[in-house]
């Protein structure tokens, strides 16, 4: 049984063909200076038996490395050959899926090996995580030699091979009783949220984001939340397809980089039950725009429908998710009248007042302040009404100067009714006159939104329909 609970494996031991004696060795070595730094207790490392001739790692390999708390990983410079590195590459590409995996990867380097090559065979965002780095190998004459146990360096005291493997077992055993208090602290706190389950999408292998979905994972475990799938588990589709089932919220934080991976999650969890989505992506600071251009229409309105502001803002939306969930309260009542709500530039005003006589005798006419600070919050909470009642959404465009205006909440109800996933009963771009050439024309982007009105003359008509259709008198 593992140390470190919620893990089947303490340590994987990952190593190149051409160090094979050397690793068994150190590895009996290692468990025996384990054993004593933890009073006895046996940890449960994974030294794999491999088939070298086969030229691929098992299955069973590639799952134990999924499975492990920590990753030991013996290089020398074969190891980052393309023709060498097929072993330790699929494995540390393995590992990468048990979670975050800064401070739970510790190299041996057997020869002098670079900085440069180590961060490109285990990418990290910090490539000085590997504070854990040690060397064994010393410089004789020029020429670096593996440190073996019976050999000692020029001018060293004897015993200098086990002192390294004591520091490796010390080092080692600080980080599992690390992990262990942690996750043991997390499973005995009773969070704001606990009984609530949560799924946090794996994150794949997208180095961007390995600082944040880590902040987010530890944000919803000491809320008291269920965060699945495990860690241990984060690879297996099975499993994720279970926890989607058995979760009221999904939570995912992608790139661009990594958009297939979070697009095939989505389909996943849209497939297999209702929960409520919340998804954030760190965008690209210089060339964000640019690439969100160069995507086809269904790939950027994927994006857009993502947060992408600060990090900490995103955490508080979670934290009202589940708050929501843990106290819904009262629904709100319905109303005698649907409801109506027009967005309109303040040049567009007057054309509201001539309007409005003929919308209120059917609707409940709410129109948007012309204080800047508040209709973000007033355009969001028509939104969310249309989840209770019949709500209809009115772009009022008739001022060309007003084309900025209708193009910018266009766009803003594109994302934020594929980020709640609701839509109102019936959005309408309101076209009043004058006439416009078609550079003046606005840009809808979604078809749900229908066209009603004229250039050529106010229609008294057409808001008529409009309100006639949200109280289900036409079809």
């Amino acid at each position: 049984m593992a140390y470190v609970p919620g893990f089947s494996r303490d340590v994987f031991i990952s190593y190149p063909m051409e160090a094979l004696r050397w690793t068994k060795q150190f590895d009996k070595d290692l468990r025996e200076e384990l054993a004593q730094a933890l009073s006895g207790k046996g940890l449960d490392t994974y030294f794999a038996g491999r088939e070298f001739h086969l030229g691929q790692p098992s299955d069973e390999m590639l799952n134990e490395a999924r499975k492990s708390a920590l990753f030991l990983v013996i290089l020398t410079p074969a190891c980052f050959a393309e023709d060498e590195s097929r072993f330790v590459a699929q494995e540390v590409k393995a590992f990468r899926e048990s979670g975050s995996i800064a401070n739970r990867v510790f190299p041996i380097l057997l020869k002098p090996v670079s900085g440069r090559e180590l961060s490109r065979l285990i990418p990290l965002e910090n490539p000085l995580a590997f504070w854990n780095k040690l060397e064994f190998y010393y410089e004789e004459d020029g020429v670096p030699l593996t440190l073996q146990p019976h050999s000692e360096p020029p001018g060293e005291p004897s015993g200098a091979y086990n002192r390294k493997v004591e520091k490796v077992a010390w080092h080692l055993k600080n980080r599992l009783e690390e992990i262990a208090r942690d996750r043991r602290d997390i499973a005995n706190k009773k969070g704001p949220f606990a009984g609530i389950t949560v799924v946090l999408a794996p994150k794949g292998l997208d180095p961007n984001i390995e600082n944040e979905w880590h902040e987010i994972r530890k944000l919803l475990l000491n809320d008291g939340t269920t965060v699945l799938p495990d860690e241990s588990s984060a690879g297996d589709q099975a499993e994720f397809e279970a926890a989607v089932r058995s979760a009221k919220v999904f939570v995912q934080v992608f790139t661009l980089d990594d958009m297939d991976r979070a697009k095939s999650q989505l389909n996943t969890v849209k497939a297999q039950g209702s929960v409520s989505i919340l998804q954030w992506r760190k965008k690209n600071p210089k060339f964000d725009s640019a690439m969100l251009a160069s995507l086809d229409q269904d790939d950027r309105e994927f994006c857009e429908g993502a947060q992408t502001g600060l990090l900490e803002d995103f955490k508080v939306m979670i934290r009202e998710k589940l708050e929501q969930i843990k106290n819904p309260g009262p629904k709100p009542p319905i109303r005698d009248k649907p409801l109506l709500y027009i967005t309109v530039d303040h040049s567009d005003l007057p054309l509201v007042h001539k309007l409005l006589p003929a919308a209120v005798k059917m609707a409940d006419v709410d129109v948007m302040t012309n204080e800047e600070s508040r209709r973000a919050v007033e355009f969001e909470d028509a939104l969310k009404e249309s989840a209770n009642q019949p709500t209809g959404l009115v772009f009022l465009y008739g001022d060309p100067g007003a084309l900025t205006f209708i193009n910018n909440w266009l766009k803003e109800y594109r994302k934020k009714t594929r980020f709640w996933k609701i839509r109102p009963k019936l959005t309408a771009l309101y076209q009043a006159p004058p006439k416009k050439n078609t550079d003046q024309e606005p840009f809808c982007g979604v078809a749900e939104v229908r066209t009603y009105g004229s250039q050529e003359t106010l229609s008294l008509e057409a808001i008529e329909e409009i309100c006639a259709e949200l109280r289900g008198d036409r079809a």
